[in-house]
This record gives C-alpha cells, sequence and structure tokens, in this order.
C-alpha cells in the first residue's frame, strides 16, 4: 500500500522504509543508511547528503518536509 502525504513524516522521522506514489525511502540496516528518493532520484541521505535542486513541485514538497523532519536548514547549500 502507497504512503500518503500525511503519514510520510512520521516514517521519515523514525527512518522507516516506505513507498509514495513518487518517491521511496529505503533503510539499509547494514550500513545504517537511510536514503530518500524522488521519481528515483536521491534527494536525501543521513550521510549528510541532501539534493536541493528544483526538480517538480512534487519533490520541492519532500525536499520542504526534509528539511522540517531533519532539521536541515542550516545545512543546506544551493545546487546549480
Amino acid at each position: 500500500m502507497k504512503t500518503t502525504y500525511k503519514e510520510m513524516e512520521n516514517k521519515l522521522i523514525k527512518y522507516e522504509a516506505f513507498e509514495g506514489n513518487s518517491l521511496e525511502a529505503v533503510y539499509d540496516e547494514y550500513s545504517n543508511k537511510y536514503e530518500v528518493y524522488s521519481y528515483n532520484t536521491r534527494i536525501y541521505c543521513n550521510d549528510g547528503y541532501f539534493d536541493n535542486s528544483y526538480y517538480s513541485t512534487t519533490t520541492s514538497k519532500l525536499q520542504n518536509m526534509l528539511i522540517r523532519v531533519f532539521n536541515l536548514n542550516n545545512k543546506i547549500e544551493k545546487r546549480g
């Protein structure tokens, strides 16, 4: 079953894997990596990677959710 936007924040906070219509979050227990993809493009990883490039309105909505959930405000570098 697809995860709705209302459910996503809680799943992100808990590093839970989930799949939505245009996105996917994957947690690898072995490496302790949590990655979030929008339209198959990696936009977040808990190793410090965050892609805030503009792709679409949907991706921007998810990027803003990631900023809020993971407190990324001070870690954002604009990408070209």
